[in-house]
């Protein structure tokens, strides 16, 4: 149950920050707002992720912390340009 509700978060901040975009633009205060909170959270995700998971030897388990972060920094740099 817990590979579920982390995929459906990740799911809904992935749609979350495209239909920001989309709708409301990149530009304006809201998107940024949105864009650095969910950033925060993906951050949060693969601190827990990677505390949690180290112990197992599933490997998308292993790697899900750097692409949880890598995800973060790109939010963070389109929210910056």
């Amino acid at each position: 149950m817990e590979w579920v509700a982390e995929g459906l978060t990740l799911c809904f901040i992935g749609v979350l920050v495209l239909l920001t975009g989309i709708l409301g633009g990149t530009t304006n205060s809201v998107a940024r707002i949105v864009f650095r909170i969910s950033v925060a959270m993906l951050l949060v995700m693969a601190i827990w992720t990677a505390l949690t998971g180290a112990k197992t030897s599933n490997i998308p388990t292993k790697i899900c912390p750097f692409v949880l972060s890598v995800v973060a920094i790109l939010f963070l740099v389109g929210s910056v340009i």
